[in-house]
């Protein structure tokens, strides 16, 4: 049987790693389609969507484990950087879904021509920004498991957060996929409230 601290403990940390879950599986297909409509080529679609991200987890992953296993507060080593990155990927999430429209408004407002375009700078601007926020609160997300799981328990942890993951993915392709295209700016922003609700119900 579960110990009910232990059953406690997995709950909250698996409403967490829900939104994270669920970001996850958005963000992987839908953020290469949004920036082919906004004219981007397949070159700074596979820089922004792969290789980018990719080299900013190499070159932070280091100092965000450097200075969290170091870090000590009230709320504990991990919390304080989750608590920001999760902050900081709803901040950038919004300014990606709203980024076309903001660049219609911003050509207006300066007498521009070239809505797409100002559109595809915000919009890859946040990409960038948020997968940054990503990489660093999601390793550190990572490195709360064997802070709070006790080791007897980590394996079927793990095990069961990778099933979430796979459960998360399952329900975003049958039910939200559907409205990436036409409705991204509602679908980015209802996820990145609920990303921080979750995330922030796990800290606390």
């Amino acid at each position: 049987s579960v110990p009910s601290g232990i059953g406690l403990l997995f709950f909250w940390l698996f409403v967490g790693g829900a939104g994270y879950h669920f970001l996850m599986a958005m963000i992987g297909p839908v953020v290469p389609a949004e920036l082919e409509k906004l004219g981007a080529d397949n070159a700074l679609i596979g820089l922004l969507a792969g290789s980018l991200p990719s080299l900013v987890a190499g070159l932070v992953n280091p100092f965000s484990s450097y200075y969290s296993d170091r870090t000590r507060s009230r709320y504990g080593r991990r919390i304080p950087y989750i608590f920001i990155c999760a902050l900081l990927m709803t901040a950038f999430l919004l300014l990606m879904a709203w980024a076309a429209s903001l660049g219609k408004t911003l050509s207006e407002l300066l007498g521009l021509s070239s809505p797409h375009q100002i559109g595809l700078v915000l919009f890859a601007g946040g990409s960038l920004l948020y997968g940054t926020a990503n990489v660093i609160g999601g390793s550190i997300m990572y490195y709360l498991f064997p802070d709070v799981v006790p080791k007897k328990w980590l394996g079927r942890f793990m095990a069961l957060f990778a099933m979430l993951g796979a459960a998360m993915g399952f329900v975003f392709s049958k039910f939200f996929l559907k409205y990436a295209e036409h409705q991204l700016p509602l679908l980015f922003t209802l996820a990145a409230i609920g990303n921080l609700v979750l995330t922030l119900a796990m800290c606390f």
